[in-house]
């Protein structure tokens, strides 16, 4: 076996070249990518959710790959298709916005052969737990606990220490007081405006006195947005689409979290418990009609209007093609809204960006929410585990991650930290946002994300074009 390109992977998971058994069984954490090649071809190999990019060209006869798009000899000529997709949602991973650039699907086996165009021979599919209406809600906690435990046991393969993104919510939170249970000596990273309203450093610390790491360091925001703009593009080895690539890029530059040997985050958790009111309303229009079935014409209407309305109508098709990712299974409506988050939304984009630069650097990552076990135990509980109650008049009852609340209530984290919303972001600069281009090559840029996407595609593409 000649190893081409390997990220967070062992090569005695594949020695049998059995790829049904490496995705079912020997890796769950989808935090990988593999390519090697053998007598019959190159065998290019992705993670189950698509959590690490593996880019692939050919170039004068020889197929080239890599996990970034700056490592690959591309042209800077523009993908219509792809740049829309980029702005749209904010990541280059769901379909490249450069021609002659492609990515291997998510949870993909590409074949290569000698000669000819690659084929698909191993496509894994999610599947959902079947949960009961009668399954218990204590005993589902329970059994949450043992599968974040294992989660983090394979995905420290023995290390014993850990670097963290701490923010002041729950999931970054539950992992790092699993690894201090655990006895991982962990450091903590956190991010910062100057001058930030310090409430949402004492939730973080609430955390770090929690948790007590070994060392928490804050990256606080204090270069000017320019600046940070131009370095991310150095970190991240490609265009990230969204402003908060800015505090992380500020974070890896001023703390130490590179020499991390393993960097663990906390994102996935919110979509999987289909706990997302965008999803939600935004797909649906009515928070409950998915528990009663819906027919596939209504469905594919509600992809669409799904699509439509997240990228303000510069996609009005799934680019991922959905019927593929879903062949051969029968899944509620419910899981399909957690999916499409999963592989169009959420995990794509907020994944990158916690993500690429640990990927880049060759660090392992970890996130239990990304282990498919976990994420198959918590799509398939039963709705009525997710249920509650919320204040707005509107929505009177609405999904929740119900069950990590609780498991975090157990664990220690107090009330007022556990039901509040929170993600590892910073806004940006208004001055910075406001001079920004409302149109690229033709697309309008309809919101402060997407004029940041279409600058840092423009600082990318005149990076490029000087190689």
């Amino acid at each position: 076996m000649n190893i081409l390109l390997s990220y967070n992977f062992y090569a005695d998971d594949i020695a049998d070249k059995n790829f049904e058994t490496l995705f079912e069984n020997r890796r769950r954490d989808s935090a990988y990518g593999f390519v090697f090649q053998d007598e019959t071809g190159i065998y290019a190999i992705r993670d189950h959710l698509g959590t690490c990019p593996l880019w692939y060209m050919k170039k004068d006869g020889q197929w080239l790959f890599s996990t970034n798009l700056e490592d690959i000899p591309h042209s800077t000529t523009i993908n219509t298709l792809g740049l829309k997709s980029y702005i749209g949602l904010h990541t280059t991973k769901i379909k490249s916005p450069f021609e002659g650039v492609e990515m291997v699907p998510a949870g993909t086996v590409l074949h290569f052969p000698p000669d000819g165009e690659p084929i698909s021979v191993y496509q894994y599919h999610i599947k959902p737990e079947k949960g009961s209406l009668f399954d218990s809600y204590s005993t589902a906690v329970d059994k949450l606990d043992e599968l974040f435990k294992t989660a983090l046991l394979r995905q420290l393969r023995s290390k014993t220490e850990a670097g963290l993104y701490l923010s002041g919510g729950i999931d970054s939170g539950l992992i790092g007081l699993y690894l201090k249970e655990m006895g991982v000596r962990t450091a903590t990273y956190s991010a910062s405006k100057k001058a930030e309203n310090n409430l949402e450093r004492d939730y973080t610390d609430i955390n770090v006195k929690l948790i007590e790491p070994a060392q928490h360091s804050v990256g606080v925001v204090e270069r000017s947005y320019e600046s940070l703009a131009e370095s991310a593009i150095t970190l991240y080895k490609q265009p990230p689409g969204n402003a908060t690539a800015l505090s992380v890029t500020n974070l890896w530059n001023e703390t130490n979290i590179a020499q991390s040997p393993i960097v663990f985050f906390g994102q996935n958790s919110d979509v999987i418990n289909n706990a997302m009111d965008n999803n939600q309303l935004t797909t649906f229009g009515f928070p409950f009609s998915h528990i009663f079935g819906l027919s596939k014409r209504r469905l594919d209407k509600m992809f669409d209007n799904y699509v439509t309305k997240q990228t303000y109508g510069l996609l009005t098709e799934d680019p991922l093609d959905i019927a593929r990712l879903y062949s051969g299974q029968k899944l509620s409506s419910l899981h399909l809204v957690a999916l499409a988050g999963m592989y169009l939304r959420r995990t794509p984009t907020d994944g990158e960006l916690l993500a690429q630069p640990a990927i880049n650097k060759d660090i392992p990552i970890g996130n239990p929410f990304y282990d498919m076990d976990i994420v198959e135990f918590l799509m398939g509980l039963h709705p009525r585990h997710k249920i509650c109650r919320k204040k707005d008049v509107r929505i009177p009852l609405s999904f929740d991650k119900r069950i990590l609340q609780t498991l975090a209530l157990r664990k220690g984290l107090p009330a007022e930290l556990v039901f509040r919303k929170k993600g590892f972001n910073i806004s940006g600069s208004i001055d910075f946002f406001r001079d920004l281009p409302d149109e690229f090559s033709g697309i309008k840029c309809n919101n402060h994300h997407q004029k940041f996407a279409a600058h840092s595609f423009q600082l990318y593409s005149k990076r490029k074009g000087k190689d």
